[in-house]
């Protein structure tokens, strides 16, 4: 499976909206309040009639507090990522689940269609990763092939290593 680039959360909601498995929870955090967000996603609340929403505010405090906020709070095994400006398609989390399971697997990942509204760009995310070689973090550290709407991960096991950093600007989900 593989997601579009988007520009709202309406989409990305829209996206998951139409999965061929839904997932058991949603959990919305809110880097800062938003009212006008807040009705968007209560708008969807029809939509996902067995799937408990929780939309979640905390101060403007970075990506990676947002994600470990929603992953405290979160009561299923796995956790899916989906960033605001991105969506999936329809059989993400199915593929994405039974991949994890059938392989015994913490984390699994994709590739990725970009987007810009007149053309689409295939990225092959995994292009970088040898599989003769045993450490494979040189790559990942060089290229960073991995994109946090593609994630699906133990939620356990990320609890364990202990969440985001908190403390980056910016590349918590590659140094995850």
């Amino acid at each position: 499976p593989a997601y579009r680039a988007s520009s709202t959360i309406e989409r990305a909601l829209r996206s998951v909206a139409l999965q061929t498995v839904l997932p058991r929870e949603i959990i919305i955090v809110l880097d800062g309040p938003d009212v006008s967000l807040s009705k968007v996603i209560g708008s969807f609340a029809a939509v996902y009639r067995d799937v408990c929403i929780r939309v979640l505010e905390q101060s403007h405090s970075g990506a990676g507090a947002a994600r470990n906020f929603g992953i405290s709070q979160a009561v299923g095994k796995y956790i899916a990522f989906l960033d605001a400006d991105d969506e999936w398609f329809p059989e993400k989390v199915e593929k994405s689940i039974s991949h994890l399971i059938q392989g015994s697997f913490t984390m699994i990942c994709h590739n990725v269609i970009l987007s810009d509204g007149s053309e689409d760009r295939y990225i092959d995310c995994f292009k970088h990763l040898n599989k003769t070689r045993k450490d494979q973090f040189v790559p990942l550290y060089i290229w960073g092939f991995i994109s946090t709407s593609t994630v699906v991960v133990d939620r356990n096991s990320v609890i364990k290593v202990g969440g985001f950093d908190r403390g980056l600007a910016n590349g918590q989900d590659f140094d995850l």
